[in-house]
């Protein structure tokens, strides 16, 4: 965050350094904010990076002529600020008390372009609970947003998280450690020009301005969701040997949302790629219809791979 050539005099290379290691986690926050466990263990990260700053800061400045009389001030400035002190206390519990598992709630429903436009919020999310199961289990429960074959471009299913400690419910948890970290690093500035280190560029993060990494939507994670905007059904789905079960989730024991008699065709929209979110053994799908029948309840399912066959159906001339 300083000019790496102003940082060659300045007698505060290890606050600077909190400073960042603190920005490095709220960028952590943000790669994994879908992922409980991981956004947790990068928020109790940077809650201790960001209130270790001025520690840091104290230590490195204590022999400066002048520095206690300077700091006071700042320091009565940082204890009346109400988001400092929630850092401070937050900092506090997962030092020395206990994991901190932050409030977690959603809006699920119908997007466009990208952006939530009608569902419900706000909805009640386990913090432990990823929210691709969330998305999952919406698309059966929440089906009457959508059509049922994604027939418009660019619409789908979705959802938009929020994280939020329970103290400030109100008050999403990234755009609090931006928030700190921005006063946090103001405080450094000031210290740096007192003390004749030069003027700090602004420490402020900008890459947060949207809030879309608080979206997961359809598309992101089921491909064929946008295959289907573009076009008729795309592949056929048999059985090898049996009844081919369709399923509400990729997993053994997840209830049958449809079965596929043996020697019977379905057709729709199926990712053939490797899912990251689910075992390679599944692959999820648009279903458009059975036989001769058009399905439009139940239509993204699961199924096992390898008790089918998949092929691709010829492309419409229209």
């Amino acid at each position: 965050m300083a000019d790496p050539i102003e940082e060659k005099r300045c007698q505060m290379p290890s606050a600077h350094d909190k400073l960042d290691e603190a920005h490095y986690f709220v960028h952590e926050m943000v790669d994994h904010y879908h992922k409980p466990d991981f956004f947790r263990y990068s928020l109790s990260a940077f809650l201790q990076a960001a209130r270790n700053v001025t520690f840091v800061l104290q230590s490195e400045m204590s022999d400066t002529s002048g520095f206690e009389k300077f700091w006071k001030p700042l320091q009565d400035e940082m204890r009346a600020d109400a988001d400092l002190r929630l850092l401070n206390d937050s900092r506090i519990t997962v030092v020395h008390k206990s994991s901190l598992v932050p409030s977690s709630s959603m809006f699920m429903g119908h997007f466009k372009y990208g952006r939530p436009k009608s569902g419900i919020t706000p909805l009640p999310l386990d913090p432990m609970t990823e929210s691709i199961v969330a998305l999952a289990h919406g698309r059966r429960v929440f089906q009457s947003y959508e059509h049922p074959h994604r027939a418009w471009s660019g619409e789908e299913f979705g959802l938009q998280r929020l994280w939020a400690l329970t103290e400030a419910p109100e008050v999403e948890l990234v755009q609090f450690a931006l928030g700190t970290l921005t006063k946090i690093a103001s405080v450094v500035s000031r210290v740096h020009e007192w003390a004749g280190f030069g003027v700090l560029k602004s420490g402020n993060c900008e890459h947060f301005n949207s809030d879309d990494y608080r979206n997961l939507r359809e598309s992101e994670v089921f491909v064929e969701v946008a295959k289907a905007w573009d076009s008729d059904p795309t592949e056929a789905l048999s059985p090898i040997e049996h009844p081919l079960p369709l399923l509400e989730a990729p997993l053994e024991t997840a209830d049958t949302l449809h079965e596929i008699p043996a020697g019977t065709v379905a057709k729709g929209w199926i990712n053939t790629r490797r899912s990251k979110f689910w075992s390679p053994d599944f692959a999820s799908m648009l279903l458009y219809s059975i036989g001769d029948q058009p399905v439009t309840k139940d239509t993204a399912v699961f199924f096992k791979r390898s008790a089918a066959s998949v092929s691709k159906l010829p492309v419409s001339d229209d």
